[in-house]
């Protein structure tokens, strides 16, 4: 089995090196790994001409555009083989990180995404939480659960992986790209999501494994506000809520069937969570956080009427030719 390991990397040297470290420690090496890098990268670029690489080839993409999506859909066009495992430049896999990606693989043939847990590190802390058995769902109203880094019990099927902790076969990727509608504010949003619902609308099955470890040392974000969940009102970042809302918005309408739209859509609006507010949680931090809970709910609004509005050109004019099965099982 041909196993190729995709790393995106922007203006984290220092990290893209531990990375490369661990992966040169997998008790099954890689046969390539591929390294997008910015052309205004320079320090990134320093490194890779600075190291030699013994246990496997490094493959150097230039990318120009700004975003994730571009480094993945340059990736993704020169991919060969049989398996594409990606993880993020500010992540170190453990050593049998790939051996259980090939297991796992040669075992299930009707599995086309495998990912794990990543035991996530913030400020050199380890984010510790209560482990969760729900991982990686989508439910019957629309709510996408994640918990991927609080993980527990053994493979199960899912309906979303993590990027930073993910596995494709390549097969699927030959004909995928990014739809360029999708906002960008230092990283792109929900492209894994986009990726799992995808992988899921062709009929392959997700499996998520609690004992597929990486370390994730939650790097330094180059021009990136705080995550929603953790903002106050002295770093808010309205245009970056909104632009997380809408990529979440557009890639689950047009993966989910007519039958989950609507309730999707209520439930953000009405319910939602912590991070991106419907009605019921604005209420909820009214009296400790005042108007700022009513900015947050109505951020919220405006990302999914404007993620609703792009799905609906669309799905009209069909620009997006890559959708083409619903996802009728989530």
């Amino acid at each position: 089995m041909f196993i190729t390991v995709f790393v995106p990397t922007y203006c984290r040297p220092q990290d893209l090196k531990c990375c490369l470290d661990a992966l040169s420690q997998q008790t099954r090496l890689p046969e390539q790994v591929i390294v997008t890098i910015r052309d205004i990268d320079r320090e990134t670029w320093e490194l890779i001409e600075n190291s030699t690489f013994e246990s496997f080839p490094v493959v150097t993409l230039k990318v120009t555009e700004p975003g994730s999506l571009a480094a993945h859909n340059a990736a993704f066009r020169i991919l060969e083989g049989d398996i594409v495992a990606i993880t993020d430049d500010d992540a170190a896999p453990r050593p049998d990180w790939l051996a259980r990606i090939e297991e796992l693989y040669t075992a299930r043939p009707e599995v086309g995404g495998f990912g794990g847990r990543d035991i996530l590190y913030r400020d050199g802390e380890l984010v510790e939480g209560d482990l969760q058995a729900n991982v990686g769902l989508i439910t019957w109203f629309g709510r996408v659960i994640g918990n991927h880094h609080l993980g527990c019990g053994g493979l199960r099927e899912v309906d979303q992986l993590k990027g930073v902790n993910s596995s494709f076969r390549v097969e699927l990727l030959k004909n995928f790209e990014y739809d360029k509608c999708l906002k960008y504010m230092a990283t792109h949003t929900s492209w894994d999501l986009n990726l799992s619902l995808y992988t899921k609308a062709r009929g392959w099955k997700l499996i998520y494994d609690s004992n597929l470890l990486v370390d994730h040392y939650s790097g330094r974000r180059v021009g990136m506000a705080e995550r929603p969940s953790v903002t106050t009102q002295l770093n808010y970042d309205a245009q970056k809520l909104v632009n997380g809302i809408f990529n979440q918005t557009y890639v689950a309408l047009s993966y989910l069937p007519n039958s989950k739209k609507l309730t999707f859509l209520a439930w953000s609006i009405l319910v939602g969570n912590r991070g991106r507010r419907g009605l019921l949680q604005a209420v909820r931090f009214l009296p400790s956080e005042g108007f700022f809970a009513i900015q947050k709910f109505a951020d919220n609004l405006k990302g999914r009427w404007l993620g609703w509005q792009q799905w609906r050109r669309n799905s009209k004019t069909k620009i997006n030719p890559k959708i083409r099965k619903p996802l009728n099982h989530v």
